[in-house]
């Protein structure tokens, strides 16, 4: 068992001192085993001796080294004054150091041997103490995050002061170090050049051998020099009516493009009450001879400007005496009603209507109304589908001449797929993606994702990677959309895992030899369930990969189950259950209690029923200490001091 004592300790005798020293001049120095702890923490020093020795056993030092713990010729193994308090020694030479500081840190010799018959050992360790690690910030070298394509660009990954083995930079959740015109060096991330190809998230993570954290999300957009866009009538001719509507669209083509801004002989029409500017397309509330002259837009990133062609439009007064009206606004949408009103100032005049330069084809979804008088028509289409879309035009035939009206054209939106916009999730490997869609509809909704104060827009759908360890503070997910003026919105708010099932202060009790389940069945959204981690008592992880078989652990969506076979009194504690997402984690304990066989629950002394973490531990060390076969000798273990 682990062993500490409060007895005065006894001064090193110089005999023992020299034949420390005789052992190592004989012994050859073994290989050095490092040993990593947790600043504040435990750590094991895991040597046993399995062979009979005649005489005491003790750990010493010598030189100018400190001692830290002997096992003495008679009575139970002890600590020096220092380690008192946090130092425990197993009989068959397991030291645990306790408290860890970083004077703690430096090589440790372990020497034993017996003189008759001569036995020994010497072996060395070397322990490092690392803290746990805080959070790194991700910083770029620019004012912005609007990069240009061809410039060399440096990220810095900024753990502080920690203590930091190994840097990993990411985008979009995979890494990049290995890109052919990526260099990571330390803590530096360096791209030469950067490329429309690097736009995305980028994250790093610090680890050493305890701990790992990761990084702010840092969003990054390249964008390349623009080329002149075309700006394009969305129907032919450039020369209109007085009356009619039009609409022009600038086509950048699958450039990046942050802001379009349309003009009319040089200045600026956007903010005119007639005219809406919606991304690349400009559209008129009916034009007016006004509206004449020289059209162009221009397309602007952090990169560069650039000029479409000049496109002239010429508005005027319609030449026929037959006019045609709509009720439609620009937009008419699958399912709706449009009517077309057909007025001449001919009488007796027969009405013939077309599409596209053709006659109008047949169909029940097609009503027609003359007047008696013959001056007035209506084509009425219920319901409208995208077959209808084209130029109408109706014309007008007297006994004395024809005529053809001015032309309108049916624009015809196709609303998405679901009524409303949708929010959601999908869980990922060390994260979960956030999802705002709103498909299928033409022309293609504007969608606006909002979560953690920062917004992302696209058409129909948006989606954002958030990575486990990003800091979350504002946990609500907004989504909107806007097709041509329908707005559609909806929230989601996430939520750290919660299990309304779960007592945290509830007892398991089972009998000694019987197998256990440990059950934690989430109720909060599956989706954002992304890890689980069991811990025996004193929050040791568990090995679900030793060969014993004794623990299993398998997860399925939002619940994870411990199983534990043939229990043993051993086995007594409290184990603990951490469940992580994006918002937080949360910790879920079971108490478990194993009782020896044949006793009936109480607590007398015929029976064995929970006993606490301590003196779980001590029955642990205990169990190592029956496999050795105790003898007499003398054990040292040293610590260098540097």
């Amino acid at each position: 068992m682990i062993g500490q004592t409060s007895e005065p300790q006894m001064p090193r005798n110089w005999f023992w001192c020299l034949w420390a020293i005789w052992l190592i001049s004989l012994e050859p120095a073994s290989a050095v085993s490092v040993v990593n702890g947790t600043l504040g923490d435990s750590v094991y020093f895991y040597q046993f001796v399995y062979w009979n020795a005649p005489l005491e056993w003790r750990f010493g030092v010598f030189g100018d080294d400190e001692v830290v713990a002997v096992r003495p010729f008679y009575g139970a193994p002890y600590c020096y004054p220092r380690y008192q308090k946090r130092c425990q020694l197993s009989s068959e030479g397991a030291l645990q150091l306790n408290n860890l500081t970083y004077t703690d840190q430096g090589q440790y010799v372990f020497i034993v041997g017996a003189i008759e018959p001569y036995r020994s050992q010497i072996v060395y360790y070397q322990l490092q103490i690392y803290s746990p690690l805080n959070v790194p910030v991700l910083v770029l070298n620019a004012s912005h995050n609007r990069l240009v394509s061809g410039s060399n660009v440096t990220f810095h990954c900024d753990g502080g002061n920690q203590n930091i083995t190994t840097y990993i930079f990411y985008r979009d959740g995979k890494k990049i170090c290995s890109d052919p015109h990526v260099t990571c060096q330390d803590s530096y991330l360096y791209i030469q050049p950067i490329t429309g190809s690097d736009s995305g998230r980028y994250t790093c993570t610090i680890h050493n051998p305890v701990s790992s954290n990761i990084s702010n999300v840092l969003l990054v957009t390249v964008s390349a020099t623009l080329t002149a866009p075309a700006l394009v009538p969305n129907s032919a001719p450039d020369h209109r009516f007085n009356g009619s509507y039009v609409s022009f669209h600038c086509d950048a083509g699958e450039q990046h493009v942050a802001t379009y801004t349309f003009y009319r002989d040089g200045k600026n029409i956007c903010s005119e009450p007639h005219v809406t500017c919606r991304d690349s397309n400009l559209y008129f509330q009916t034009i007016s001879k006004h509206d004449s002259g020289k059209y162009t837009c221009t397309i602007q990133n952090t990169a560069s400007t650039s000029i479409s062609n000049i496109l002239q439009l010429s508005v005027s007064a319609p030449t026929s005496a037959t006019q045609l009206t709509s009720n439609m606004t620009e937009l008419v949408w699958v399912g709706e009603t449009v009517s077309f009103n057909c007025s001449t100032q001919l009488t007796a005049a027969n009405f013939t209507w077309n599409v596209n330069g053709s006659l109008l084809p047949g169909g029940s979804h097609y009503m027609l109304y003359e007047d008696t008088v013959g001056q007035f028509a209506t084509l009425t289409i219920s319901p409208v589908s995208t077959n209808e879309i084209g130029n109408y035009t109706c014309e007008v035939q007297s006994t004395t001449t024809n005529e053809t009206s001015n032309p309108l054209f049916l624009n015809v939106g196709i609303a998405p797929t679901n009524v409303n916009i949708n929010c959601g999730s999908e869980a990922i490997t060390g994260g979960v993606v956030l999802i705002c869609s709103w498909a299928g509809g033409q022309p293609a909704a504007d969608i606006e994702l909002s979560f953690n104060g920062t917004t992302d827009q696209a058409k129909d759908a948006v989606n954002r990677t958030v990575l486990l360890g990003n800091e979350v503070q504002q946990p609500v997910l907004t989504c909107q959309g806007n097709q041509s003026g329908r707005i559609s919105e909806c929230k989601t708010n996430f939520e750290r895992p919660v299990s309304s099932s779960h007592d945290n202060n509830m007892i398991t009790s089972v009998t000694e030899g019987q197998n256990a389940t440990l059950n934690v069945s989430l109720t909060s959204q599956s989706s954002l369930i992304s890890e689980f981690t069991w811990f025996r008592p004193n929050l040791i992880p568990v090995n679900i990969t030793a060969n014993d078989g004794k623990y299993k652990v398998e997860t399925i969506g939002s619940q994870s189950i411990l199983s534990i076979s043939n229990l043993t009194v051993n086995d007594n504690g409290t184990y603990t259950c951490t469940a992580r997402n994006i918002i937080g984690s949360t910790t879920f304990n079971f108490t478990l209690d194993v009782k020896s066989q044949g006793t009936n629950g109480s607590n007398d002394s015929g029976g064995s029923s929970g006993l606490s973490g301590g003196a779980i531990a001590g029955i642990v060390i205990g169990v190592l200490a029956g496999v050795a076969l105790i003898g007499v000798g003398g054990f040292f273990l040293v610590k260098k001091v540097f």
